[in-house]
């Protein structure tokens, strides 16, 4: 059997630390997650998410996404720009 993975839009954002120059303001949902302690920012850029499967770790430059039962996961930058593309608002 052949199948195809159904297209899901999820939203996402790049991660970044205080060196590095915030091109957008963070949304509502990481700002939330950061308030919650769903997602932390340790010494050297490393970011922590707790999702689901247990605690995953990002660094600055790399993504999160919200996933569609508003989940959160990193993704590497690399691994971000081939698979997504993002959509106009």
């Amino acid at each position: 059997m052949k199948v195809r993975k159904k297209p899901v839009v999820v939203e996402a954002w790049k991660l970044s630390g205080d060196d590095i120059e915030i091109i957008e303001v963070p949304p509502m949902w990481v700002m939330d997650a950061g308030q919650a302690g769903v997602l932390k920012r340790h010494f050297g850029g490393i970011w922590e998410i707790s999702t689901p499967e247990g605690s995953m770790f990002a660094r600055d430059g790399d993504y999160i996404i919200k996933g569609v039962h508003s989940e959160l996961y990193p993704i590497q930058k690399k691994i971000f720009e081939e698979t997504y593309e993002v959509l106009q608002e």
